[in-house]
């Protein structure tokens, strides 16, 4: 898989599950193409869901921040061998507000000053740490941490955290992701070859 590529799931796997309605399927024209790229379609999107669960599961930050990072790149019925891809895309730091920022509301509309700085927590397996020295201020994409460059007031720099994504390197995440996009394609191709012979009326 290319370096973003978090899930690729192929033509190959689906051609496993569809063994038996084979020679059926080889009645309609185009029909095993068109259920495959259906069933694609569908389990990349179900791995979608998965891949959020399962970051989420060691990473505190929200659902919509974890989607955000991620793009689909649907089959093309056109391709000799269609694939389905989940690809990360973009900055993969992540603002170091969206990881449980305390306080959450900027100085400028009332929020307090925090003495030591600003906490956080990355992890969920992990306690709160504080970012000496930072603040929330408001920024033109919404509330940020800050921290002073100098001594002197400005510049400010954003602080950002670690990529939530990393969680996607460990190998038990990654066998755990690929088992479960297998089971889904298996029933999804299925469900969609049978749909490809309703409409062919050969069921």
């Amino acid at each position: 898989m290319a370096k973003n590529d978090l899930i690729r799931i192929d033509t190959f796997h689906a051609e496993k599950a569809l063994e038996e309605l084979n020679d059926v399927l080889s009645l309609v024209p185009g029909g095993m193409q068109k259920a495959t790229c259906r069933a694609l379609s569908k389990t990349i999107k179900g791995m979608r869901t998965d891949v959020v669960r399962k970051i989420r599961e060691d990473y505190n930050v929200p659902a919509k921040d974890v989607r955000s990072k991620m793009t689909i790149v649907n089959p093309r019925p056109a391709d000799k061998y269609p694939r389905a891809l989940l690809r990360a895309e973009g900055r993969m730091s992540v603002p170091l507000f969206r990881y449980g920022a305390r306080p959450r509301v900027p100085v400028a509309a009332g929020g307090r000053r925090p003495k030591q700085g600003v906490s956080v927590q990355v992890k969920k397996t992990s306690g709160r740490k504080v970012v000496g020295g930072s603040f929330v201020q408001a920024s033109g994409s919404g509330a940020q941490v800050y921290k002073r460059v100098g001594s002197d007031q400005y510049p400010l720099r954003v602080l950002f955290g670690p990529s939530h994504l990393q969680a996607l390197k460990d190998e038990g995440n990654q066998f755990e992701l690929q088992e479960l996009a297998e089971e889904r394609l298996q029933k999804n191709v299925i469900h969609e070859a049978e749909y490809v012979l309703q409409q062919a009326g050969l069921r």
